[in-house]
């Protein structure tokens, strides 16, 4: 008796899924490190010539596991018209999708840098400041970065308050041509 392998799942596609899941994971490398306590900001020179590459980094990710919980389902013979199903089709991809992104914007910068990194300083246009929630006290949302990594959080209030629109905060820490893990900031037009 010959034995017969199956070939579902598809190896090639094994491969593919493993290389989207570790991208997935290194764009949501900087939330973990920002949720640890290490607060990183990728470079709006980085962010801006990285831009093509970061968008076909996430719509990889957004089709490809799109793709793959649509024939996970179709495989197993599950309903696809149940609303469950029907809500992660429809947000997977966004959510995919900014991860992916994510990885090249900062989960990439955040890694070199925190290899190579050396004491920095960077500047940062405000957008503006909020009181924040209890996950971001204080908060300085900053202009040209990405929606996962663009606001600077923790501290102090007199200090978020001192800030407006259109100034120039810099940050200090250790960093690199890529980016910079905050330790602390100031008004650019302090000495």
């Amino acid at each position: 008796m010959t034995m017969v392998r199956s070939r579902e799942p598809n190896a090639l596609l094994r491969r593919l899924l493993l290389a989207v899941i570790l991208l997935i994971l290194l764009g949501g490398l900087p939330i973990f490190a920002q949720i640890a306590g290490f607060p990183f900001l990728p470079s709006t020179a980085w962010v801006e010539n990285s831009l093509w590459l970061a968008l076909g980094s996430g719509a990889v990710a957004a089709v490809f596991l799109s793709v793959i919980i649509i024939r996970g389902r179709k495989r197993d013979g599950s309903s696809r018209r149940a609303v469950g199903y029907l809500l992660l089709l429809a947000f997977s991809p966004l959510f995919f999708g900014a991860l992916g992104a994510s990885a090249i914007f900062s989960g990439a910068p955040l890694i070199y840098t925190a290899i190579f990194g050396k004491p920095a300083e960077a500047s940062y246009e405000v957008k503006r400041t909020g009181s924040g929630d209890r996950r971001c006290r204080n908060k300085i949302d900053l202009v040209g970065l990405p929606i996962l990594n663009d606001r600077l959080c923790g501290f102090p209030q007199d200090f978020a308050e001192s800030l407006r629109p259109g100034q120039t905060v810099v940050v200090a820490g250790k960093g690199s041509a890529y980016g910079i893990f905050v330790d602390t900031a100031r008004r650019s037009d302090q000495p």
